[in-house]
C-alpha cells in the first residue's frame, strides 16, 4: 500500500472517530438517505517555467507557460445518515473529468529582455506546414471514495444552509497527447508526437458549503461549492532537444472546484 492509500484512509478513520460521538450524543434515531449529484468543475490552470542557459548569461532565456483547463464535469451518488437535526455522514463516490484549452506563452525573457510578444508570434509561425509549433490535448479523470461529515445550520424556515468536509482516496488518471512542430533545427523533427497515459490512487481531501431545500417530507434539493485538493501531481508535457532542457517539462495538477446541483431521497 502506498502512502497516499495510508493517509487516505487514515484520515477517513480520524474523521469517523471525530464526528461519529457527535453526531450520536443525543441518542434520536438517525434517518437514512442516498443522493445523487451533477457538477460544473473548473481546474486551476497549470502553469510551469523553464529556463537555458547559464545564469547571469545575456543569452540566457526564461518562459513561463500555462496551460488552462476547459470547463468540466462530474457526478456521483452518496448514501447516508441523518443523526438529530445537524449532524450528517455520508460514503459518496464522485466521477469528474477535464481537457485541455489551448497551451499559451504567460511570459518570456532573455538576458532579462522581454521578448513575450515576438515569442508567441514566433510560436504560432514557426510550426510545420502552417500549423501551431505545439498542440496539447488530452484528459484527467477523477474517482473519488470519500467520508464525509456535514453540519447543517438549524433555521426556522425550508432551506438550510450546510457546510462539509471529506477525505478519502482517488483514481487519478491523466493521459496527454502532444504534437510538436518544429523544423529540426530546433530539436524536435516536424510532427513528433508524444503520447502518455498515466493512473494512480492517492488521497484528497475536499470543502463543501452549500445551501438545502426542503421540498417534501423525503426529498431535498441542494446546491453547493466544492473545493477538492489533492496532492502534487505531475505530468511530462515534452523536453526540448540537444543544447535545450536539460529535464522534461511539469506541470503541477493539485485543485479542482465545482458548482455542484444534487437531491437527497430519505428513506
Amino acid at each position: 500500500m502506498n502512502n497516499g492509500l495510508r493517509h487516505g484512509l487514515g484520515a477517513i478513520a480520524v474523521l469517523a472517530g471525530a464526528v461519529g460521538p457527535v453526531a450520536y450524543a443525543d441518542g434520536e434515531e438517525s434517518l437514512r438517505y442516498v443522493a445523487a449529484h451533477g457538477a460544473a468543475a473548473f481546474t486551476k490552470d497549470s502553469v510551469w517555467n523553464s529556463t537555458f542557459g547559464p545564469a547571469n548569461s545575456p543569452t540566457r532565456a526564461e518562459m513561463q507557460a500555462v496551460l488552462p483547463w476547459k470547463t468540466g464535469w462530474g457526478g456521483g451518488g452518496a448514501i447516508g445518515r441523518k443523526f438529530g437535526d445537524n449532524w450528517r455522514l455520508e460514503a459518496e463516490l464522485f466521477w469528474r473529468q477535464a481537457k485541455p484549452e489551448e497551451l499559451g506563452i504567460k511570459s518570456a525573457t532573455v538576458g532579462g529582455r522581454d521578448i513575450t510578444e515576438v515569442f508567441r508570434t514566433f510560436l504560432e509561425s514557426a510550426g510545420v506546414d502552417g500549423r501551431p509549433a505545439f498542440e496539447v490535448d488530452g484528459r484527467m479523470k477523477f474517482l473519488t471514495l470519500s467520508f464525509n461529515g456535514f453540519y447543517d445550520f438549524p433555521t426556522p424556515w425550508a432551506w438550510r444552509p450546510y457546510v462539509g468536509i471529506g477525505a478519502g482516496i482517488v483514481r487519478r488518471t491523466i493521459s496527454k497527447h502532444v504534437e510538436i512542430h518544429l523544423p529540426g533545427s530546433f530539436g524536435a523533427t516536424a510532427d513528433t508526437i508524444e503520447d502518455e497515459h498515466e493512473t494512480k490512487w492517492d488521497f484528497s481531501y475536499q470543502f463543501q458549503v452549500g445551501i438545502g431545500v426542503q421540498v417534501s417530507d423525503s426529498v431535498e434539493l441542494e446546491m453547493g461549492y466544492r473545493h477538492k485538493v489533492l496532492p502534487n501531481a505531475t505530468l511530462t508535457f515534452f523536453e526540448f532537444g540537444e543544447g535545450g532542457a536539460a529535464a522534461p517539462v511539469e506541470v503541477e495538477l493539485t485543485k479542482s472546484q465545482s458548482v455542484d446541483f444534487g437531491m437527497h431521497w430519505a428513506f
